[in-house]
């Protein structure tokens, strides 16, 4: 990735409604100031912060996640996570994730 696609990548994780408040922070702060100490910060709130495309369907798929996002919507996501899972998806579907991981897949240009 070229530093442009990685500072875009990471406000596109930012900005996601789905971004964990901890990981907007760091990721703040990155983009203020792109150096190692931040670079580290981030990628590493990134590990602890993404979420599984298991852990996702188990959640869409438990009561607490049918009372987070509704049923209709809950059975839904859960749908669209097991497809995304079958083509091989590793992570949460949500904007958040996806971002998170192309930069962990890219970590080296971080």
């Amino acid at each position: 990735m070229t530093k442009t696609e990685v500072m875009e990548t990471v406000k596109a994780m930012k900005d996601a409604p789905s971004c964990y408040e901890g990981l907007k922070k760091v990721a703040e702060a990155y983009l203020e100031n792109p150096g190692k100490e931040q670079a580290a910060a981030l990628i590493q709130e990134m590990k602890q912060d993404i979420t599984t495309i298991d852990s996702l369907i188990g959640l869409c798929e438990s009561e607490n996640g049918k009372k987070l996002f509704g049923a209709e919507q809950a059975a839904a996501m859960a749908k669209q996570a097991k497809e995304h899972k079958e083509k091989g998806g590793k992570y949460c579907i949500c904007p958040a994730c996806q971002n998170a991981a192309k930069l962990l897949e890219n970590e080296k240009d971080i």
